[in-house]
């Protein structure tokens, strides 16, 4: 995949936020507040599409269903993890080794089913927004 400066800006972005989830609006504000060149939201919607598609993000839709929402899986940190994103405040966090290797050989085993890890995300809601 070719680097422009935008998509590496980009790149740069998500590798800096690798457990969290952006609109393209609001990668776009954050971009734009942290650099001194703009871009403008239908470059951040291009390059997305072309990180999308080259694997390294992962597009899922917001809780309310309006818009669609970005996380990158091509860190280091989160290849081959399974991921938990609260429906509420959108935090994600890692499940533990064992626990999501036994969801997967659950699913191997009695479904006959293959889970890739690192491209799945289970949503529910965090202890935290449970209290709320």
């Amino acid at each position: 995949m070719y680097m422009t400066a935008q998509r590496k800006r980009l790149f740069q972005f998500f590798n800096d936020h690798p457990d969290a989830s952006f609109s393209a609006r609001d990668i776009q504000a954050l971009l734009n507040r942290s650099e001194a060149s703009a871009i403008s939201l239908s470059a951040v919607y291009r390059n997305l599409a072309s990180l999308a598609e080259a694997g390294l993000i992962l597009k899922s839709a917001a809780s309310d269903g309006q818009e669609t929402l970005y996380r990158f899986v091509g860190a280091d940190a989160c290849r081959d993890e399974l991921h938990m994103t609260c429906l509420s405040c959108g935090q994600t966090t890692h499940v533990d080794h064992a626990t999501a290797r036994a969801l997967a050989q659950a699913l191997a085993g009695n479904d006959e089913f293959q889970m890739n890890l690192g491209q799945t995300t289970i949503y529910g809601l965090c202890k935290k927004c449970q209290g709320k």
